[in-house]
């Protein structure tokens, strides 16, 4: 990788429908820039971890997080556009408990039952 692209911050979104881009590296405040389905920039208004995702609009709290053009997640709360999007502001669709994890293991929004 040459010396312009190690300081250049990259996003990409994989469907023009996602609210969310991934970040190819660590990525600091200020502007990004968005390949994939969508180019263009993106002011990044925080620190943003490889393979976490930025908000590319507004995402309301109880909003879909939409990636690969697909519901994978629920806001928590609202998100900024620009934002770092990852476990600590939304909630997994595969498994809705997974923002609520419970060091005992034991699962406290369901009854097993032998039968």
């Amino acid at each position: 990788m040459n010396k312009k692209m190690e300081n250049t911050k990259f996003f990409y979104v994989v469907k023009e429908k996602d609210n969310v881009a991934t970040a190819l590296s660590h990525i600091d405040p200020g502007i990004g820039y968005l390949g994939g389905s969508i180019r263009g920039k993106i002011k990044v208004i925080e620190k943003i971890n490889m393979g976490y995702k930025i908000a590319l609009q507004d995402i309301p709290k109880d909003a879909y997080i939409i990636k690969y053009g697909q519901k994978i997640a629920i806001a928590t709360v609202d998100i900024k556009k620009g934002a770092c999007v990852h476990i600590h502001n939304t909630c997994s669709m595969q498994d809705l408990r997974s923002n609520k994890f419970d060091i005992t293991g034991k699962p406290r929004d369901r009854e097993y039952k032998l039968v």
